[in-house]
Formats: C-alpha cells, sequence, structure tokens
C-alpha cells in the first residue's frame, strides 16, 4: 500500500546516534511492521499461470481516497454513490480518479485483479456523481474477453491539460461566493432555495453551446442545459453541507394521466435528489427556468413561484420519470415527504383531489387569521386547472367581496404545470 511505504520511508530516514538508538528504532520497526501486518490483514495469492500477486479484499473501514484537491472539494461523504462502493471499488475509483485529474487517456490496470462488474460499478461513479470532474466528457473500460477482468480505464475531455485548469480557476471563485453567500442564512432549506435560484437566474438554457453538460457552464458561461444545471446544482449544495446528486431519467412537457408516455432521446433530462433534515426531495432548476413555448408570454410572477423544488415522489411522476435501469444495483432513497416543498414552506395550497369549491373554500376560511398574498390549488391535470381557473377566480372574488374586500383577484397558470396561483396581494382587507 503507498500509505505504509510513505511511512517506512519516514521510520528509516530518522537518523540515530548510537548503536543502541539504531536497535532501538530498529525494533520499533520492525513492531510497527508486524502491527500493520496484523491490522490491514494483506493477503497475496501468487498467479500460476503468470506469478503475479492479487491482492484480496480490503476490509471495508479501509480503503484509498484520491490524493488530489479536487476530490477533496467537499466530504467524501457527501458522495451518494461512492459511498456505496466496496473497499476494492473505492481503491480503483483512486486510480482512475487521479488519472483523470492528471487528464490521462488511458490507464493500465493491474492484471487480474478487478472484475468487470467492479471497473462498471466504479465507472458509473465517475461518470454520474463527480460534477467537480468538469474536464471529463466520459469514462470506459476494457476487459479481457475470456477473463472478463477489467485491463484497461479509458477517458475523453471536454478540456485539455491547459484549457481545463483554466476553466477550474475562473469557475471556483463563483462557485465559492455562491457558497459563502449560502452559508449565511439560518437552515439548510433556505440555503437550498438560495442555491436552487442563484443557478436558475444566473443560467440561459441553451442546446446550441458546443460545451454545455458541465457545472462550470453554469458558473462560468451562464448557458446550459438539464445537465449543467443539476450538476452545477450538486457540487453547491454538497460544498454548502447539503447532500445532493443528480439524478438522469424522462420529462414530459405537460401531464395527462390518460395518455401512454413514450420513451426516446428527446425526453431525456437530468434533474436533482437532496435531503432536508433527514429527508429525500427532488428539484428541477431546470424546469424551474421556464422558456416560452408556442408564442406563449412568461406570465411576470412565474419566477416567484418554485413549482419543482423540493417535489415528493408522487408529484414528480407527474411529469418526470426515473430511469431505474440506470440505477440497477444501487440504493436510492425514498422520496415521500411534503414538508420542505415549496408550496408548503412557502404558499399556503391545497391539492384538488375532489371539488375544487371545498378545497378553496377552507384557504378562505383561513384568510381570518393569517395574510397570505395568494391561493393556490394544484389540480390533478393541467386541462382540469384550464377549464375551471375562471370559476375558481370568480368564486373566490364573490367570496372576498362579501367579507368586505375590495379590489380584484388575478389567476395565474403556468403552462407546464397543473397549477392555479390566485393573487389577492393588491386588495384591500375590510
Amino acid at each position: 500500500m503507498h500509505t505504509c511505504s510513505v511511512l517506512w520511508k519516514k521510520h528509516i530516514a530518522c537518523p540515530a546516534q548510537s548503536k543502541g538508538m539504531l536497535r532501538r528504532i530498529f525494533g520499533c520497526f520492525l513492531a510497527a511492521m508486524l502491527f500493520a501486518c496484523i491490522l490491514l490483514q494483506p493477503a497475496f495469492a501468487e498467479e500460476a499461470s503468470s506469478g503475479m500477486l492479487q491482492v484480496e479484499a480490503l476490509p471495508e473501514n479501509l480503503y484509498v481516497v484520491p490524493d488530489c484537491d479536487t476530490f477533496r472539494m467537499y466530504p467524501a461523504s457527501m458522495r451518494y454513490f461512492w459511498m456505496q462502493l466496496t473497499a476494492r471499488e473505492k481503491e480503483l475509483f483512486a486510480l482512475v480518479y487521479t488519472a483523470i485529474d492528471n487528464y490521462q487517456t488511458r490507464i493500465s490496470l493491474p492484471r487480474n485483479t478487478y472484475t468487470e462488474e467492479e471497473i462498471a460499478r466504479v465507472r458509473f461513479v465517475i461518470n454520474e456523481d463527480c460534477p467537480e470532474l468538469i474536464q471529463l466528457r466520459l469514462c470506459w473500460y476494457d476487459c479481457d474477453s475470456s477473463t472478463r477482468m477489467a485491463t484497461t480505464a479509458r477517458m475523453s475531455y471536454n478540456y485539455d491539460r491547459q484549457w481545463g485548469p483554466q476553466r477550474f480557476a475562473a469557475m471556483k471563485p463563483v462557485l465559492g461566493r455562491l457558497v459563502e453567500q449560502a452559508a449565511q442564512l439560518e437552515n439548510d432549506f433556505d440555503r437550498e432555495l438560495f442555491i436552487y435560484k442563484s443557478i436558475i437566474f444566473m443560467t440561459e438554457y441553451n442546446t446550441e453551446s458546443r460545451q454545455n453538460q458541465s457545472a462550470d457552464c453554469v458558473f462560468v458561461d451562464g448557458i446550459s442545459v438539464c445537465a449543467g444545471y443539476a450538476d452545477a446544482m450538486t457540487l453547491a449544495c454538497r460544498m454548502a453541507g447539503i447532500p445532493s446528486f443528480t439524478i438522469s431519467g424522462y420529462a414530459y412537457l405537460l401531464y395527462d394521466p390518460n395518455v401512454v408516455r413514450e420513451w426516446n432521446e428527446d425526453n431525456s433530462h437530468a434533474w436533482n435528489a437532496v435531503q432536508i433534515n433527514g429527508n429525500w426531495y427532488f428539484a428541477d432548476s431546470t424546469w424551474d427556468d421556464p422558456l416560452p413555448l408556442e408564442n406563449q408570454e412568461i406570465p411576470a410572477t412565474r419566477s416567484e413561484y418554485m413549482l419543482y423544488f423540493n417535489l415528493n415522489e408522487a408529484e414528480l411522476n407527474k411529469t418526470h420519470e426515473i430511469d431505474y435501469n440506470a440505477y440497477r444495483g444501487w440504493t436510492l432513497p425514498t422520496f415521500e415527504a411534503i414538508e420542505a416543498s415549496f408550496f408548503s414552506r412557502k404558499l399556503p395550497y391545497s391539492v384538488v383531489e375532489g371539488d375544487w369549491h371545498d378545497e378553496l373554500q377552507a384557504q378562505i376560511d383561513l384568510l381570518a387569521t393569517g395574510n397570505p398574498s395568494h391561493l393556490v390549488l394544484i389540480f390533478p391535470t393541467v386541462q382540469q386547472r384550464d377549464s375551471q381557473r375562471y370559476s375558481a377566480s370568480n368564486f373566490l372574488q364573490d367570496a372576498l367581496v362579501q367579507l368586505g374586500w375590495k379590489g380584484r383577484v388575478v389567476s395565474s397558470t403556468f403552462f407546464d404545470y397543473p397549477i392555479l396561483i390566485l393573487d389577492i396581494g393588491n386588495m384591500t382587507r375590510p
């Protein structure tokens, strides 16, 4: 092990002033080696055909991490999928990660040491769970066709050895300021929301750029697509101490439970999983950065509402679908909580499951004890929302007039989500 060899050199380099001292140092050295052997329990099996040595599995509480500043940008415990690797897989991960940090295009792996399954799992973590590796385009591997043991790891890059460090150096201060500002807030919910909104406001969705898939495109260029938004969110959250990872799957423009979804490349999408107060949520900053469709104007109030911030799986599945095939062999958290959703924390709302009149009346009754500027109804489908929009607005208007309110209710709808927002902020209370 490299760590042991460093320690041995350090002990050997210590000077001795006498033979007695030398004997004592040598005795301590042998004792240290014996203790290390007992602790690490290395076992070597000589390979009959080639005489090479194979290392058996490391104890699970002992593993190797890449010795580079890039890996240390945030705590290793924040690496959701890396934490699920075995000790042997983490050892292999360190080899590949270090090679990428040095812009190597290929590395030969120790012969007959790592299985195809192990290199495949490491490849997944490298490609999917290391948003700080902005230079990496893709990592893949070769295996021996007869033994199915890994032989080579290969890498291609977005940037070369000269341009990559410059991009990283340009990204770090922007990212650092964002994390520093988030740290001033009181709790993880507010810190996450600040990071989420900041990424949205600093980024323009752009599919035309030659390079738009990584976090640096957000922090340096201000343009990206879903993968860049998601990786920027993962990276900033982890640096702010908020567990997060990027999720891949499919997204569909409108929710209609009567339509069978068809998956294709055009539906491919990426978003985030974020943990707040022990519960996991989905957050999609790309979809909260709206684009006009079919000449529709984006409502002025759209930027006030984070419709895809901290959804549970039931809500997410109305418009998104996780690619569970990509996560075979990995453990995903459950996404059931609603306590940290945007609407739960920031706006009163009702999910319409029966008669919307009852749901809206319940919110009207609460106006006596609160002072909200909006009332919100979330319908099962966009079609139902559109058909009831003006009826709900008129119902609220009449009810408030009877209570002595003055002014007009203003309704807002967003074409990509079945939500109706009824603005009463400009009305005068009795």
